[in-house]
């Protein structure tokens, strides 16, 4: 083999070091876009599932009796109560975990 066969046998294989390299970095960056619109996906749904709680708990809210006198609507504030605080803790939760 002369020096000159020698020479491009190398830039041969250069070439197709170079094309391989460009491979995977298209391929790097084509995953990491797929991981930041996934992540994109999963904070609009977070949000979204904050919005939803928060309906509920305003919903809820809308039905508890503020300062009851009567035993029955005691025992309904109660209820409402300790329902608005689940809700409360799973906001709380959903937030912290962001």
């Amino acid at each position: 083999m002369d020096l000159e066969e020698t020479i491009n046998g190398l830039n041969d294989i250069k070439a197709a070091s170079l094309q391989l390299d460009n491979f995977y970095a298209q391929r790097k960056y084509e995953v990491l876009d797929s991981a930041v619109e996934k992540l994109q996906v999963a904070d609009r749904q977070r949000k979204q599932f904050i919005d939803i709680l928060e309906d509920i708990r305003s919903e809820v809210w809308g039905y508890d009796i503020p300062s009851p006198t009567v035993p029955e609507y005691v025992e309904h504030h109660k209820q409402m109560q300790a329902l608005l605080k689940l809700i409360d803790a799973k906001i709380k939760e959903v937030i912290e975990n962001e």
